[in-house]
């Protein structure tokens, strides 16, 4: 399968086929051309991204937590059900950023997908399977002043039509 990045702008430049230029989804185009420049990268906001480890550790009876995106749960983390891994893998998860810190966001990528929460202080330490984004937020990267700033947050809220997309 081949993915590419289109501008708002360019869009109508680069589809032909007549279905496309109906009247909703032409409101609906210009809606996000509008929408498009009050938006800031999440490259802008994070001074890191990424997702878990794509190798699958041995588990064991009992060690460290291992996520997946069935413990990213609205707003919180379930940790009922999870797996276990030992401290030298969880050691080579830090080592290759597939652990977060406080603060970081976790999303899920599989099953309830866009489902998202903050991991905190008083978490346990965890490892992250890929099915689970993490993004790091950085103070440093913006001026207090950005308009995205104060309220960016607000869109990593959970929603409908994030999860039941497909």
């Amino acid at each position: 399968m081949f993915v590419s990045r289109v501008k708002p702008d360019d869009i109508e430049k680069l589809r032909i086929e007549a279905e496309y230029y109906q009247p909703e989804k032409m409101r609906n185009i210009a809606k996000l051309k509008k929408c498009c420049k009050k938006f800031v990268p999440l490259s802008a906001l994070c001074e890191f991204i990424t997702d878990g480890t794509h190798q699958t550790p041995a588990y064991v009876e009992y060690g460290i937590r291992f996520l997946s995106s069935k413990n990213i749960g609205i707003c919180e983390i379930d940790f009922d059900d999870t797996k276990f891994i030992t401290k030298n893998a969880f050691d080579e998860l830090k080592r290759t950023k597939c652990s977060p810190t406080p603060g970081d966001i976790l999303i899920s990528k599989n099953g309830k997908i866009g489902t998202a929460c903050v991991y905190k202080e008083a978490h346990p330490p965890v490892g992250l399977f890929v099915s689970v984004a993490l993004l790091r937020y950085s103070f440093i990267r913006l001026p207090t002043t950005h308009p995205s700033m104060p309220s960016w947050r607000r869109f990593w809220r959970p929603s409908t039509k994030v999860r039941t997309r497909r």
